[in-house]
Formats: structure tokens, sequence, C-alpha cells
């Protein structure tokens, strides 16, 4: 059976998850992660919250989903649709990617690297310059957007000049959540080229729980 419950106990079953420091209840808190760059669409939330792996993120959408509480992933909040923000009803949490930053592994040699959602598309392009290889998606925003945000809007299709020179496809896989369940599924194996010559990019997409 279904419980609701009320926004301070979802704000203390969400800090018993990831720390009181990463969930946000305050509007001065709260205000970067509710309105889009332009202020063009501005919500409410329950709360903010910020986990640090995929295991927080698994619990606390087992927590949502026992208690009907929408999610809202964000990413960079780079978006100009308005997805990443809340409704006004002020009714569900916002699930920042920001802390999700690591590096987790590049092969040079197989020109693929695993990173977490949360890493902007410009440390990844640094990342792959270190290792004397090109990460060709260029945006705008690539200082603030994520990895997770960019591929679950499709954008490495149309990632400027760069990723049209080198005939960008998506082919993104692992870390996925299945809906509902608050399972985390790690697929780190490693990747190689597609038959068609496109190189698989396996990244943690925070899209697999979500809109953009």
């Amino acid at each position: 059976m279904t419980t609701r419950v009320l926004p301070d106990d979802v704000a203390a079953q969400l800090r018993a998850i990831v720390g009181d420091a990463h969930v946000l209840t305050s509007p001065e808190d709260q205000a970067g992660y509710l309105r889009e760059w332009r202020d063009r669409y501005v919500g409410k939330a329950l709360a903010v919250v910020r986990p640090g792996s995929t295991d927080d993120v698994a619990r606390i959408l087992r927590f949502a989903s026992a208690h009907r509480i929408g999610v809202v992933p964000q990413g960079g909040n780079t978006g100009l649709v308005g997805g990443q923000i809340p409704s006004a009803a002020g009714d569900q949490i916002v699930l920042s990617l920001a802390r999700m930053t690591a590096v987790r592994a590049i092969d040079a040699d197989g020109g693929t690297m695993i990173v977490e959602a949360g890493v902007t598309l410009r440390d990844a392009q640094i990342a792959a310059e270190n290792t004397g290889r090109l990460f060709p998606l260029s945006l705008a925003s690539e200082g603030s957007a994520q990895i997770g945000g960019v591929l679950a809007l499709r954008q490495p299709a149309r990632g400027g000049a760069a990723g049209t020179a080198f005939a960008e496809r998506e082919h993104a896989g692992a870390a996925r959540l299945r809906p509902g369940e608050g399972v985390g599924v790690d697929r780190h194996e490693e990747i190689g080229a597609h038959p068609a010559g496109a190189r698989h990019a396996l990244v943690q997409r925070h899209e697999e729980i979500g809109r953009a």
C-alpha cells in the first residue's frame, strides 16, 4: 500500500540516504535549481537532493516510488524547454547529478571513456586531451552542460562542427535504473566499435530515470 509522507519527513528520509549537506529545502538553497537560466520556467520542490553515487540514486528512487513522489532529474540546468525544472505544485523532488563527476576510466587505445552523469562536457574533453585523444562534441554550454543530459537529449547527433566532422552517433549504455524498482544496473564491460564504424560512448545516463 502506498503511503503519503509530509514534506519534513521527505527531507528526513533523503538526508538518511545522502547526508544533511546534500538535501536542500530552504528557498535560498534551492533557488538555482528551480529556475531555467532565462527565467522562462520556474518551479517548486519538496527538496533538492544531490546523490553521490548510483547506489544513492537507486535508494532515492526506491523511496520516491514507494511514496508516489515525482522525481525530476537535473544536470547542468542548461536545457531550453524546461524539462529539468519541477512543476509549480511543489510536490516533486529535484535529483541533481552535480556531485557525480568522476571520470572512472579511459581506454586511449580503444577510444572510450567511462564517466559519471555529472561530468561536464568540457571536463570530458580535457580528460580525453590528457590522454592524447579528442572528444569532438562541442556545445556553447559545454562548461556547464553535463554528459548525462547531453546524451539524453541526443545532442551528439548535432554537436556542432566537430560533431558533424567526426560523424558522431549516440550509442550509450550503463548505469541504467529499472523504472519503479530503484535498482542500479552498472554495465561497465569493455566496448568496441560499431559495425558501421561508430564508436560506442559508455556513460551514466541520468535520463534513464526521468526527463532531461
